[in-house]
């Protein structure tokens, strides 16, 4: 399957960092915390590399800490801030997994609920916020439906009580602006087409933010991430993001395509904010459909697209943010468009939206 039709999530290394992984395991192998001229050239290295990742999402470099798995950056970001801080977690009913499970894990948490294009409700997230929130946690954007959050005005609502505020960047990082007032954030490295087995988190200069793990020295950052991953990651986003700046206007407008081709079938709808979202994922729901069977006929027609939860590791998972929104929760299709797809691919989808739904259907209905 070539690489431009791949509209599911998952998306291969930028060619960019590609080119430097190589070089980087030559030169970045050793340990940076010992004393020698190679740990002298790995500090230099993550140090570079530490300064780019954080012009590339807003933050400063020593704000920044990296850890060797993408997932686990939510994670360390938010139980550090918890465990450093008394008080409930407030966050929203469409939060990644990671964040939904700290959440669960907490009786006293409280989860926001959103209106029907995934979008937080700031009235009912002001009646929950009070002196005794220890953390409000919120997405960027909505890696299921695009939808960007209304992070100013949440981060706003949150301040008048002291509360911080932790940012999943998630598949807004690198497209999405932390709000001026936040005191933690994350990201995972495969969001700009980085490696996998690299996480970002960072934490604002007073902060205060505790290790949630048992360590032996009180650190803010595991030592025990690849280097040559992060060089590599350093560099995908770098040209990720030049990328972005001439290709957002473009997937923008070929969403809106997919849109208005999946809008006029019968008994479909799409979901998420028209307007106010990243430029490049797309959700519709058919009824009468199951989502693995249209995963299955898309990708006979060499389109890979994706179904279910974005936001858990089981695929086939009903989506806990189309339930939250009220939307259908099955026959639903994702599409995650990549940088440079071509306008005759986007064409060529959306004629074949009306006939995969028509061919799933008519198997339902045997």
């Amino acid at each position: 399957m070539s690489a431009e039709n791949r509209f599911d999530s998952d998306q291969p290394l930028h060619p960019k960092a590609r080119q430097i992984l190589l070089a980087a395991f030559d030169a970045g192998w050793a340990d940076p915390r010992r004393r020698s001229r190679d740990a002298a050239l790995a500090r230099t290295l993550v140090s570079g590399a530490k300064e780019s990742l954080a012009a590339g999402l807003g933050v400063r470099t020593d704000e920044l800490c990296l850890v060797g798995e993408g997932s686990l950056s939510s994670t360390l970001a938010l139980e550090g801030a918890l465990l450093s801080r008394s008080g409930t977690l407030v966050t929203s009913r469409i939060e990644r997994a990671e964040i939904l499970a700290i959440a669960a894990s907490r009786p006293d948490s409280v989860t926001i609920p959103v209106d029907f294009q995934g979008r937080l409700n700031l009235d009912a997230l002001a009646k929950e916020l009070h002196d005794g929130v220890g953390v409000l946690s919120l997405q960027a954007a909505n890696g299921e439906v695009g939808t960007v959050q209304p992070l100013e005005d949440a981060a706003e609502l949150a301040t008048q009580y002291g509360i911080p505020v932790h940012i999943d960047l998630g598949v807004g990082a690198g497209r999405v602006q932390l709000p001026a007032q936040w005191s933690y954030a994350s990201a995972d490295s495969r969001t700009w087409c980085g490696p996998t087995g690299i996480g970002v988190y960072a934490i604002k200069t007073g902060a205060r933010w505790r290790y949630p793990w048992v360590t032996s020295q009180e650190r803010r950052e595991v030592g025990t991430y690849s280097i040559p991953l992060a060089l590599a990651a350093a560099a995908a986003l770098e040209s990720w993001q030049e990328d972005e700046k001439a290709e957002a206007e473009r997937l923008f407008k070929f969403v809106a395509q997919i849109r208005q081709a999946a809008n006029s079938v019968l008994d479909v709808d799409v979901v998420g904010d028209p307007l106010e979202r990243v430029p490049n994922i797309v959700t519709f729901s058919a009824m009468y459909c199951d989502g693995e069977s249209l995963v299955e006929e898309f990708g006979r027609e060499g389109f890979s697209v994706g179904s279910g939860s974005a936001c858990t590791s089981d695929q086939l998972q009903p989506s806990h943010v189309l339930a939250a929104m009220g939307a259908l929760t099955h026959g639903n299709v994702r599409v995650s468009l990549p940088h440079f797809v071509l306008g005759e691919e986007i064409n060529r989808f959306c004629n074949i939206i009306p006939v995969a739904i028509a061919n799933v259907r008519r198997q339902v209905q045997r």
